[in-house]
């Protein structure tokens, strides 16, 4: 009968122990469940941005001899993409439809003086025509290059990269001599090119 208690003590330590203390007990790995990857294909479909870019249909200047001055107006560039739109002016030409045609020269043809004082002859056969960009935070990185001419465009030259959504200004320039003894009028294509920058 002690026997049997004793036996019985001794059972119920050992299972105490085994409860209490987990590192006693021994698990073999062929009794782990095994393990198995399995992979899912996800295949994502990018759509491709809509370019939308607008610029205005016609400007116009007023060039007055009488002072030098020339007043133009602002040309609103709207990037209506969303993502940031690259812009490059591609050429300045008189228009076909022009009622004058003066030659396209270079800012540099004649110095402040030799413009002040062209001839009637001189001053209706050259005209500089160019454009400056307006600085402004909606460029991306700034205004890469400025101050183009009509001459300077032997390939199309980068302005600048306009960022999503935003709008920006370019204003025309010119270079002319002050002997005009009529009004002329002058009618020139500003070509520009966007895409996504």
């Amino acid at each position: 009968m002690m026997k049997n208690k004793l036996k019985k003590t001794v059972i119920g330590l050992a299972t105490m122990a085994s409860v209490l203390s987990p590192t006693l007990m021994t698990v073999h790995a062929d009794t782990l469940p095994q393990s198995s990857n399995q992979t899912t294909q996800v295949v994502g479909t990018f759509n491709a941005v809509t370019l939308s870019v607008s610029i205005p249909a016609t400007s116009s200047f007023t060039y007055d001899p009488n002072t030098g001055n020339m007043t133009a107006q602002q040309m609103n560039i709207k990037n209506q993409t969303n993502a940031p739109v690259y812009m490059n002016v591609n050429n300045i030409q008189v228009a076909p439809i022009s009622a004058w045609t003066p030659s396209l020269v270079a800012p540099t043809t004649y110095s402040a003086d030799q413009w002040q004082n062209l001839t009637k002859a001189q001053t209706s056969s050259n005209v500089a025509l160019g454009f400056n960009a307006t600085d402004s935070v909606n460029w991306l990185s700034g205004i890469e290059h400025n101050n183009f001419w009509s001459t300077d465009l032997a390939s199309p030259i980068k302005v600048g990269a306009i960022k999503a959504n935003l709008d920006t200004n370019v204003q025309p320039t010119l270079k002319a001599g002050t002997a005009l003894d009529s009004q002329a009028i002058l009618t020139s294509n500003y070509v520009f090119e966007f895409g996504i920058n």
